[in-house]
């Protein structure tokens, strides 16, 4: 079940600024441009962004306490 204080919408809004802080606005878009080409999210993403897709995930979930979104269990 989901916890009454989990919001989706706001973790993906902190997920994407922490993405272009670290890769900046432009490598960003380019995921979707990568997209547009045919690749898959997952390879548009490693593509545009030089970081695998998982890679990211685990880096956004180790600074998920600092950014002020910590994981309730």
């Amino acid at each position: 079940s989901v916890p009454p204080n989990y919001d989706p919408y706001g973790l993906g809004h902190l997920a994407t600024e922490f993405l272009v802080a670290q890769v900046g606005m432009e490598r960003f878009l380019d995921v979707y441009r990568e997209v547009a080409k045919g690749r898959t999210f997952d390879a548009a993403f490693g593509a545009a962004t030089g970081v695998a897709l998982a890679d990211f995930y685990q880096m956004f979930e180790e600074a998920r306490a600092t950014l002020g979104a910590a994981r309730r269990n």
